[in-house]
């Protein structure tokens, strides 16, 4: 089949013809394209470091080396056990995609109470607290 456009008016011809305006046509030719909306459910988790550019003026290689530890031993495996996926990095912060509301939820709440944990032996100066939201689209 060939999708055409000309002067505004959509077709589709099942034949050989291209781009033939509508009035060449036969009715039977003429079929109007299918619209299609794509509509999915997914939850948005935004995630910053608080305080980056300080800790990052401070020691920019102890922030750097302490952020990708984060990452790696505790951010992707609670994305990936929560069926998340990265959208987009940033220096200081990420955008996750979840199915559901429910798992960016939880993702969230792991990742802060082990960050509490984490944080308990740093001083409070050195410490990476990471600011979360979350926004529903449907």
């Amino acid at each position: 089949m060939h999708w055409g456009s000309l002067g505004g008016d959509n077709f589709v011809c099942g034949r050989a013809c291209h781009y033939l305006p509508q009035r060449f046509l036969t009715w039977e030719q003429r079929v109007p394209l299918p619209i299609r909306v794509e509509r999915r459910l997914a939850a948005i988790l935004a995630v910053d470091v608080a305080g980056y550019s300080r800790l990052m003026g401070e020691d920019e290689e102890g922030t750097l080396a302490a952020l990708r530890a984060v990452r790696r031993e505790l951010g992707d495996p609670k994305i990936a056990e929560h069926s998340g996926r990265i959208v987009k990095t940033t220096g200081d912060g990420l955008l996750v995609e979840f199915a559901s509301v429910v798992d960016a939820v939880r993702c969230a709440v792991e990742v802060q109470r082990e960050m509490i944990t984490r944080n308990a032996a740093v001083p409070a100066e050195r410490r990476i607290e990471f600011r979360m939201g979350i926004n529903a689209r449907h």
